[in-house]
């Protein structure tokens, strides 16, 4: 019901402060929710719950220290289109992405990406500018969905959808 997801929401806030500063210009629940909690609003009821209470028992200081690692990346990015950067999605717990048919591997599961997208900047001008100065972590664009792909990676990787 809408009073559980209410009730886990400042559960979870009450635990790790979800309007607390990841950097400058994030916060922890927009790494969580998306911005504006588009994430958790693009979501059934029923899958609220579920991914909340994945949240709820995975979120740790290991999972924090690499949503700063990924914040500080959109920051690069955010610093030099001087606009906001919009995350579409962040840290999907590992039970999550099973519970939605996933691997598991991917870097959202350890709070190492984010998926963004811009008010007016466009995508492969986007890609092409994380392509020419940000030579570590993964990165992929999805034209179709409108997003690109960043994760904080030690090495560099690349792909399309």
């Amino acid at each position: 019901s809408k009073m559980e997801v209410k009730k886990l929401i400042a559960e979870i806030d009450d635990q790790w402060d979800l309007d607390s500063q990841v950097s400058k210009h994030f916060t922890l629940r927009e790494l969580l929710f998306g911005t504006n909690d588009r994430l958790l609003k693009s979501l059934s009821l029923d899958d609220q719950l579920v991914f909340l209470r994945s949240i709820q028992s995975s979120l740790d200081e290991n999972v924090l220290w690499n949503l700063r690692s990924t914040a500080f990346l959109l920051e690069i990015i955010r610093a030099y289109l001087q606009e906001p950067v919009y995350v579409t999605c962040g840290y999907r717990p590992f039970s999550w992405e099973i519970y939605k048919g996933r691997s598991g591997n991917s870097k959202h599961a350890t709070g190492e990406a984010a998926d963004i997208t811009f008010e007016t900047a466009d995508l492969d001008f986007v890609y092409d500018w994380i392509m020419t100065n940000i030579r570590i972590g993964g990165r992929g664009i999805n034209r179709a969905l409108s997003f690109i792909h960043i994760d904080s990676r030690p090495v560099f990787a690349e792909w399309s959808y």
